[in-house]
């Protein structure tokens, strides 16, 4: 991550050792399902289920540190269930939910999984009037579409974002978003509109004690001086090194099959192979990217 400030501090700790895991054949779990809803407790199973998994995974800075993945990935089904839930009966908290599942998402899940739980927390946000993850949302699915070069629905999503953003007075998210337009005309080739988004971000950000000297404002200013410069987006190498350290840290923490899981449907099958061959011979050990947050 990296490239976005946050309302929130968070210092990750070691990642937990490993607990025992238990699970049930899915007769049995059918049949206590039946069980609960016969002597109407499945509702408040539910909601504990829901509770739970809320807990343990809903911390958007924690879930950031790459380390963690490997403690959600086993339990991403029980996740995607109790979302389900909560799209319908905790709006507020099954967004929040969805989002701090974001960067985990990226790293692990396929893009239309990714896609598939943004929108259905997007219509929870509009059924329940939850402005903020109604924005939050909206970015992230402009980010995902940006990722699958689909730069018209981007820019859809982020006008449909930035204007709620600043409905409610949150400059954080505001930051973000002019940040992420000047990331979007830099693709496009407007430079002069990538450098206005620029200056529109970093004196918003001049406004804000807290985040006018943050090491990701910091990295902008250093992004926004390189396009006045005469810089701009990443050449195709820069590009190809970023995304092979990013499939070296899935292939560290996960191996080939989390690389296979990551990459399925996006590029050709007897590509993939050749990218978790190289990663095999390599050894998949590259640095880990920094994750940076910090609180007003």
């Amino acid at each position: 991550m990296g490239g976005e400030v946050t309302e929130s501090e968070v210092t990750a700790g070691e990642a937990a050792p490993a607990k025992p895991r238990y699970s049930q054949h899915r007769l049995l779990r059918a049949y206590a399902r039946a069980l609960l809803e016969k002597h109407g407790e499945l509702e408040a199973a539910a909601a504990r289920h829901f509770e739970h998994y809320y807990r343990l995974h809903g911390d958007f800075e924690a879930n950031n540190d790459e380390d963690r993945h490997t403690l959600i990935t086993p339990d991403f089904e029980n996740l995607q269930q109790a979302l389900a839930w909560g799209f319908e009966n905790s709006a507020e908290k099954a967004v929040d939910l969805a989002l701090a599942l974001g960067y985990y998402m990226q790293m692990r899940e396929t893009l239309d999984t990714r896609r598939e739980v943004l929108q259905k927390a997007q219509t929870s946000a509009e059924a329940a009037g939850y402005v903020l993850g109604l924005a939050n949302t909206l970015k992230a699915l402009g980010d995902l579409s940006v990722r699958q070069a689909e730069l018209d629905a981007a820019r859809a999503f982020y006008d449909r974002a930035l204007p709620l953003y600043e409905q409610i007075g949150a400059r954080v998210g505001q930051l973000n978003m002019l940040r992420q337009y000047a990331q979007l005309e830099i693709q496009i080739g407007n430079t002069d509109r990538a450098q206005d988004y620029y200056r529109r971000c970093l004196a918003l950000a001049d406004t804000i004690p807290a985040y006018r000297n943050h090491p990701v404002v910091q990295g902008w200013r250093r992004e926004y001086q390189k396009l006045v410069d005469g810089g701009g987006e990443p050449t195709e190498e820069e590009q190809a090194a970023e995304a092979m350290r990013m499939l070296a840290r899935v292939y560290r923490q996960g191996g080939a099959d989390a690389v296979r899981q990551m990459l399925r449907g996006q590029v050709p099958e007897e590509v993939i192979e050749q990218l978790v061959a190289l990663l095999a011979q390599a050894g998949g050990m590259t640095p880990k990217r920094e994750s940076v947050s910090t609180s007003p």
